[in-house]
């Protein structure tokens, strides 16, 4: 990710935390309507799940400048997502999801460049979960 990327992601989000609790709610539901299956990787409580989320948003945009300090809890996080369930075509689908809603929350403020940003972020981000999940299942073998 570049520089403008970088502070394309942070000025965003910070825009958009003010609503967080509804942007990822927006989120949950845009996502479940495209894929009513995916509910089912998300068995608990789904208010429990969102704050997870939320929280997990702040802090990729929130280090979005030095990102490449969470490669390693990024692996780690996509080690246990393979014991949730989550597949490969799972991380395109809610990378859609989340690029679209943020992109309508934010309404008319919201650039093609908004876009690249997040979806480099995005990509980067589940490019480190997945190689998290190959190592899980590797020593799962």
């Amino acid at each position: 990710m570049d520089i403008k990327h970088r502070e394309l992601v942070l000025s965003s989000y910070e825009a958009l935390s003010t609503d967080l609790t509804v942007l990822v709610t927006r989120f949950y539901n845009n996502l479940f309507k495209v894929a009513p299956a995916a509910r089912n990787l998300f068995p608990g409580d789904p208010m429990r799940q969102h704050q997870h989320f939320a929280a997990a948003m702040a802090i990729l945009a929130r280090n979005v400048m030095t990102i490449e300090a969470m490669d390693e809890p990024l692996r780690d996080l996509g080690r246990r997502h393979l014991a949730y369930g989550v597949q490969p075509e799972h991380y395109e689908l809610a990378r859609k999801m989340l690029v679209e809603t943020l992109a309508e929350s934010a309404g008319d403020w919201w650039t093609p460049e908004h876009t690249l940003a997040w979806e480099a972020l995005i990509a980067r981000t589940a490019q480190l979960m997945l190689h998290g999940t190959l190592i899980e299942a590797r020593q799962q073998k």
